[in-house]
């Protein structure tokens, strides 16, 4: 191990980090075949706010760092990384134990939803940026070169029990045994509205806007055969998050 820590940029310094992104970069993960299963370990949570009796269960890309920095302020929680700030967490199958909590979380066109996860996760910053690939774990599976279709391709042999959060189906992160966890369910697509609407009801402050993705809209992006696959992957988020009507045109 010491002999890895010289050779890396910065020698020791870099600790923990370097070490990852040497493992990463190196040919080991694909020949590791447990790392995939790991991703499961990896179960959600919700964010709790006892003093204003509220709670967030954040779902990846729909907006998750705009909607902590406003609870962060709301709470008046110092932060400089709204991920970062000082959050209590609880498991979701705790909450139905929660007396007079408010519970919310959005939701986002599952398409929509992945292409982002590209844009953000392969596109920009291990393509353009040159950071450690996300999906390391899986190994060969993915890679920073891919194109979309290879990407949607790739997803979509994943199932949700091995899947990384980022693409995981957003049912997984609300519903427990088929029950809502939930009071309030707003949609990324009208979420300038919704969040008004969840304002009214228990004051939260301004939304602001962090991490966009930049990429054509999704109804372009998609070829009917990649937009079927797509959404046999997410077919249960289609049908209970309620965007059939959306995501039928392309099919």
């Amino acid at each position: 191990m010491k002999g890895i820590i010289r050779r890396l940029p910065g020698g020791a310094k870099d600790g923990a980090r370097g070490i990852r992104a040497w493992f990463i970069r190196s040919p080991w993960p694909q020949y590791v075949p447990f790392l995939p299963y790991t991703y499961g370990w990896e179960r959600p949570s919700a964010l709790i706010l006892p003093a204003q009796k509220l709670v967030y269960v954040p779902v990846p890309k729909v907006a998750n760092r705009s909607i902590k920095a406003a609870l962060a302020d709301y709470a008046g929680m110092p932060y400089t990384d709204p991920h970062e700030a000082g959050w209590q967490t609880i498991p979701l199958r705790q909450l139905a134990t929660l007396e007079g909590y408010f519970r919310f979380t959005f939701v986002r066109n599952p398409l929509d939803r992945l292409l982002s996860c590209y844009a953000q996760k392969m596109v920009l910053y291990a393509r353009q940026m040159g950071l450690p690939l996300l999906f390391w774990r899986y190994g060969k599976r993915f890679w920073p070169e891919m194109s979309f279709a290879e990407f949607v391709e790739a997803v979509a042999a994943v199932p949700d029990h091995l899947a990384d959060r980022h693409f995981r189906s957003q049912h997984t992160f609300i519903y427990d045994e088929g029950k809502l966890l939930v009071d309030f369910v707003g949609r990324f697509e009208q979420l300038e509205t919704d969040w008004s609407t969840l304002c009214q009801q228990v004051g939260i402050g301004t939304l602001p806007h962090y991490n966009p993705s930049p990429h054509k809209p999704y109804t372009e992006m998609y070829t009917r055969e990649l937009a079927r696959l797509a959404a046999k992957r997410y077919e249960k988020d289609i049908e209970v998050l309620g965007y059939w009507a959306e995501i039928e045109p392309l099919l």
